[in-house]
């Protein structure tokens, strides 16, 4: 799609990085998940909290949770208050970490996935898919 655009086409919007994104990370094509990230950055256009939420979760959905915590940890490490030079510092709401909770629950990471869970009710985002996920973790885990 970003290679067939032509010249006078008007610059893609956050919106349309998103549902690009979104779809890649359904097919599992982490190659362009990073591509169109890339393509967005060139572009100037500034992250919000739906793409930053669609990034995690496609990089979730291509199994590579490790890159998903990675951008995860950008958006809410207070100690840094401009956050990294592309992500910036974002507000995570419920959809965040229930998402990186996703990704922690398909690697049987129990451990992980309660430590954020007590993160996620002290910042009273818990919700119904809170539980489904952790539910998920445990079963995952213990092979059930």
């Amino acid at each position: 799609a970003l290679q067939v655009r032509t010249a006078h086409a008007p610059p893609l919007s956050v919106v349309a990085y998103s549902i690009l994104l979104k779809a890649y990370g359904r097919w599992k094509d982490v190659k362009n998940v990073e591509m169109s990230i890339l393509h967005a950055q060139r572009n100037h256009v500034v992250p919000d909290i739906v793409m930053a939420n669609t990034v995690i979760d496609a990089y979730v959905n291509c199994g590579d949770v490790d890159k998903a915590r990675e951008i995860f940890q950008i958006m809410t490490d207070e100690s840094d208050a401009k956050g990294d030079a592309y992500w910036p510092l974002l507000r995570p709401n419920s959809r965040t970490f229930n998402t990186i909770l996703k990704g922690m629950a398909e690697t049987g990471d129990v451990s992980e996935s309660m430590k954020l869970s007590k993160v996620i009710e002290s910042k009273g985002l818990w919700d119904h898919v809170t539980t489904n996920t952790l539910v998920k973790a445990a079963v995952t885990a213990g092979g059930v």
